[in-house]
């Protein structure tokens, strides 16, 4: 929920977060006065002085997305916005995400030039779970073809070995995503005898996510394995810097900003626009932030897959737009 301080302006969203512990060196807290205190971590998107209150009552309010459209709208009813996110770290002291939105804005750049060139630009990107969700959003305003799947806990599937149907019988909810994909066209029929990919991206450190959806989607979906491809984002991101080295003859990235995306996943996960939806039980999709599918048609349950947005992601994408704009990129 955004809360306004009428003397400066400044929207700012309450929520809960628990991040882990970040193993960087400790950065200097600054003092802000003008923050209301709060137990809980809260963000601060400043849009600038002079914007009229009200013209954002819808933006404020909405759960959806922030799209490109909407963008362009609030920029043509405030020139002079100011983007800026932090995170707040006690009683009146806040410091900056360490990953900022113009680092995000780079890496999507980065992350689909390379790709449109290792797949001749003939694919579609299945982003996977929560924490991808803020870089596979920003390519998707860059114009890539992005299908969001919301699948949780995944790693911690039992059965990696056995076949697809004995996975989808001991969780079922895979099966509602499986569905939820088809609906979205992925399946053999826009895919087998074509060239185009279907690149599955996460992250990962065993890589169990990225090897079950692939057999989920060989196997069940019936799609052929030459038409699936698996990116790791961390790898993939030294190989697009690597790219843009050769193309650009500059870093994408420095090892500063390479080293907050790898080590600060749980904020990012607290700014996707993804929800939650356990594939282990529905005990955890009854938390908050969470799918719970119970008692809901499928209907239902899409709808809230793609509609679901946390206040803090819907503003943080907003920078994140804001920063592609700058580069000339919208």
């Amino acid at each position: 929920m955004f809360l306004v301080n009428n003397d400066t302006k400044k929207f700012n969203l309450n929520f809960k977060a628990d991040y882990k512990k970040n193993t960087a060196p400790k950065k200097e807290y600054k003092q802000i006065e003008s923050l209301p205190n709060y137990s809980s971590n809260c963000a601060l998107i400043q849009f600038g002085k002079s914007c009229d209150e009200k013209k954002y009552s819808d933006f404020k309010t909405r759960q959806s997305k922030v799209t490109k459209e909407e963008f362009e709208q609030i920029k043509r009813n405030s020139p002079s916005i100011l983007f800026q996110a932090y995170k707040t770290i006690d009683e009146n002291k806040y410091n900056k995400f360490d990953v900022m939105p113009d680092t995000i804005a780079r890496c999507a750049l980065g992350l689909k030039n390379f790709l449109d060139f290792d797949t001749k630009d003939n694919y579609t990107l299945l982003s996977i779970g929560a924490s991808p969700d803020m870089l596979s959003g920003a390519m998707k305003e860059l114009g890539c073809d992005v299908v969001f799947c919301p699948a949780s806990n995944v790693s911690e599937v039992l059965g990696e070995d056995e076949n697809c149907e004995y996975i989808i019988q001991r969780y079922p909810n895979f099966k509602i995503i499986l569905d939820y994909l088809n609906s979205k066209g992925i399946n053999a029929k826009n895919y087998n005898d074509t060239d185009r990919k279907i690149v599955l991206f996460d992250y990962y450190s065993s890589g169990k996510t990225l090897r079950i959806f692939e057999k989920l989607l060989k196997e069940y979906m019936g799609i052929n394995p030459e038409n699936i491809v698996k990116y790791d984002i961390i790898d993939t991101l030294d190989i697009a810097n690597a790219y843009n080295q050769y193309k650009n003859k500059e870093d994408l990235l420095s090892p500063q900003e390479k080293y907050a995306i790898m080590n600060d996943l749980s904020m990012q996960m607290t700014l996707s626009n993804t929800p939650h939806f356990s594939v282990i039980d529905n005990e955890r999709n009854k938390k908050e932030g969470y799918i719970n599918p119970l008692n809901k048609s499928c209907e239902e349950i899409f709808y809230e897959f793609e509609n679901h947005s946390e206040p803090l992601a819907r503003a943080y994408s907003l920078c994140v737009l804001n920063e592609l704009d700058k580069m000339n990129k919208l």
